[in-house]
């Protein structure tokens, strides 16, 4: 099952969002250690299955998905926002929103139940995913704007714990909001 965000969910929750003055129940993780120097540029996201330790099993019912920013540059003051809408309607829409301090920024944290009335407005536990494809949306958006200063879109399949990792956003126009 693919879930998209139609504009009618995107566009109140941006809006909402850019009023938003704190990130949540979600906290920040320190940066990951430098990999070595990759001779070709790493794509800007991935989607790369949580590892389970080597005795167990890989997990194939739901799931969470971690979204993991790391390196991304030009969103100081920006608030971070990573958006998975309900596959069914009636289930919880899963969502970051983290207050970006740092250029460049990094953060790791897992997709959180919204809970009320704004898409930072979140629970404390990992929201869990019925297996399937989802479209995230991970955004920079300014407080008290509706449109995104940067922006990407990611397909997730959920097969058990997935983390999805982004290196760098685009331009609004990389989303279709």
């Amino acid at each position: 099952m693919t879930s998209h965000l139609p504009v009618a969910i995107v566009l109140p929750l941006l809006v909402l969002a850019a009023s938003c003055s704190s990130g949540g129940t979600a906290t920040p993780t320190s940066p990951p250690a430098p990999a070595a120097a990759p001779t070709t540029a790493p794509p800007a996201t991935t989607v790369a299955p949580t590892t389970a330790p080597a005795a167990a099993p890989a997990s194939t019912g739901p799931g969470t998905i971690t979204l993991d920013v790391s390196g991304v540059t030009g969103a100081r003051d920006l608030i971070l926002l990573g958006l998975v809408p309900p596959a069914v309607p009636g289930q919880a829409m899963g969502a970051v929103c983290q207050p970006v301090g740092a250029d460049p920024f990094s953060y790791a944290g897992p997709l959180l139940p919204v809970t009320g009335d704004h898409p930072c407005a979140l629970g404390t536990e990992p929201l869990r995913f019925e297996p399937g494809t989802y479209t995230m949306v991970v955004a920079a958006i300014r407080g008290g704007e509706q449109t995104p200063q940067q922006c990407t879109e990611v397909a997730v399949t959920v097969a058990g714990d997935v983390t999805v990792e982004v290196t760098e956003l685009g331009p609004p126009t990389d989303c279709s909001l």
